[in-house]
């Protein structure tokens, strides 16, 4: 059942590795192709329908499938799949390793268990040549699941061949972040996609989620970094019970909001929010929110 079959470009890559192995399959999605795809059509059949115009980027959550995987389905749902794209940009904040910067995946092709996805080495090569806020840090995507759970959502809606750039951010700077914002903006156009990974609350009950959520979601849609930074300082000083964070990937959303907030044509647009506790499995004294959010593009 694999949908892409890209053999990638053998001489740009970097690394020792020509495939980067699959961390997230068997934990946060299925691991059997099969299973994995009939998932898929179950969540695209539940998401939002397409009411947007045309998508530059989109925010889509990183959870486990079960949990988040409709919001998910709901972003990647307002894409046009007709579209040719030249590249699809995911970038996500990591979980496990934190360094200076943003690392560019090296190895020449994307694993997943709907097969391999090729990834543009090239582009990655000429941004860590060109810009010291860009590197090649293997271990920056190991064992990281922000990029992976996206890909089966591109490989089974898009159904075609795609150059791929996955990009880890390892800072916790916003400083930082504008840097990696002025390295990406020549791509950031109507040629190219970017999927933002993240999600929101962590860990406060039901309701309480719900309020933090849509402060935050607010705050994004105002397309201000300097709005998302206070609204996040205040949520941390808000002695709300249990929050452990109301953005685990705001380094990721902060550097999409530097890409957006000096374009006019982009119009920040919500889809979709869940939380883990509308999921089966609900446990609604302690949840993660899922907001499903759109860069519209409309050039007047």
């Amino acid at each position: 059942m694999s949908l892409f079959s890209g053999e990638g470009d053998p001489g740009s890559g970097k690394g020792p590795d020509e495939e980067r192995i699959m961390a997230a399959a068997g934990r946060f999605y299925p691991s059997n192709p099969a299973v994995l795809f009939s998932q898929l059509e179950k969540l695209f059949s539940k998401a939002a329908p397409k009411t947007k115009g045309f998508v530059n980027a989109l925010i889509s959550p990183h959870a486990g499938y079960e949990f988040s995987g409709i919001v998910a389905a709901s972003s990647f749902n307002q894409v046009d799949p007709s579209i040719e794209y030249q590249n699809i940009f995911i970038i996500g904040s990591s979980h496990y390793t934190f360094f200076e910067g943003a690392s560019v995946c090296h190895q020449r092709n994307y694993m997943t268990p709907l097969g391999k996805v090729t990834v543009n080495t090239d582009l990655a090569s000429k941004l860590a040549d060109e810009n010291p806020v860009f590197c090649f840090n293997p271990e920056a995507d190991r064992h990281e699941h922000c990029i992976e759970v996206q890909v089966p959502f591109l490989q089974y809606y898009l159904k075609k061949k795609i150059s791929f750039f996955p990009v880890v951010l390892g800072t916790q700077s916003a400083a930082v972040c504008k840097s990696i914002a002025e390295g990406l903006k020549p791509y950031f156009n109507r040629n190219n996609l970017f999927v933002f990974s993240t999600d929101f609350s962590h860990y406060p009950s039901y309701e309480v989620a719900k309020r933090v959520d849509k402060k935050t979601c607010e705050a994004i849609l105002s397309n201000s970094a300097e709005t998302l930074l206070k609204v996040m300082e205040e949520n941390a000083k808000s002695n709300i019970p249990d929050l452990d964070t109301s953005l685990c990937g705001w380094t990721s959303i902060l550097t999409m909001l530097y890409l957006t907030s000096d374009i006019p044509e982009i119009r920040l647009t919500p889809v979709l929010y869940r939380n883990s506790g509308d999921s089966i499995y609900a446990d609604k004294s302690r949840v993660v929110g899922y907001w499903s959010i759109v860069a519209e593009n409309s050039p007047k």
